[in-house]
């Protein structure tokens, strides 16, 4: 690209090998943060930009084709700084967007949902948070049609963080919220809805397990009760970033670790 920073994709083949590449963005900054495939085999992508823009950044999300073109691009936010974090394609062919804000909501940074239309037009907005940070960093469609997002907090439970979750309906309205973790930091990165009933979500401790940080997962009821949690990890940072379900209902998560490996303490 001709900006400071462009949004990159890149397609594989099945072997990690590069194929098609391409950028998008204007003359400032843009960033990619989720990728995701549509049901017409095309993808969508969201992050952030200053370069279209109301206010220092916005939400920034592109659909393309099967080939990468551009079939639209929009931007969702305020008057100050705005971030997309995760997106979903919808049951009815819109999208749901999660990240944060600082044009909206009631605190410092707020957690922002945004749903839109399949052609990226606004149908609803909402803000979760209070006095302090909260940032959203996952959200996903549910089997009741509604939705689940989490992340981190700073205004609820101890001010270096705990995981924030919270179950909205199909408008985006508050069925309940957990919260979880302990006297540390403890930051959520990503949910699931598990074949056996529960919401299982993953991210890192300092608050449990027995090393700097520990990646952790936990379980939730459909109801919002917190159920049991574990720890991995070793005596340095470890945490969890992704998780994902197979078929058989084992559970696969990934994310960084120094405890172990060729790069231990480096990564």
């Amino acid at each position: 690209g001709y900006g400071n920073s462009y949004v990159f994709v890149v397609k594989t083949d099945s072997l990690g090998f590069p194929g098609p590449h391409t950028t998008f963005g204007g003359i400032n900054i843009d960033r990619g943060n989720c990728i995701r495939k549509t049901n017409d085999n095309g993808y969508i992508i969201t992050g952030y930009s200053n370069s279209f823009s109301g206010g220092g950044y916005d939400i920034y999300t592109i659909k393309t084709d099967s080939n990468f073109v551009q079939q639209w691009a929009k931007a969702y936010g305020g008057n100050d700084w705005d971030f997309g974090n995760c997106i979903e394609q919808t049951s009815d062919g819109g999208y749901i967007i999660c990240g944060s804000t600082y044009s909206f909501g009631s605190g410092n940074e707020d957690y922002y949902i945004v749903k839109t239309d399949s052609n990226g037009d606004t149908l609803w907005t909402r803000t979760y948070g209070g006095s302090k940070q909260d940032i959203a960093r996952s959200i996903i469609e549910t089997s009741d049609g509604g939705y689940i997002v989490t992340g981190v907090t700073q205004s609820f439970g101890d001010t270096l963080g705990d995981f924030y979750t919270v179950k909205m309906d199909l408008n985006g309205d508050s069925l309940w919220t957990n919260k979880f973790g302990g006297v540390l930091t403890d930051m959520a990165y990503d949910v699931l809805e598990s074949i056996n009933g529960y919401y299982i979500i993953c991210g890192e401790t300092k608050s449990l397990g027995v090393g700097d940080a520990d990646g952790v997962i936990y379980q939730l009821s459909f109801s919002g009760i917190t159920g049991i949690n574990y720890t991995f990890g070793g005596t340095s940072f470890d945490n969890f970033q992704s998780i994902t379900e197979r078929p058989d209902g084992k559970i696969a998560m990934t994310g960084k670790t120094t405890s172990f490996g060729f790069a231990n303490g480096n990564g």
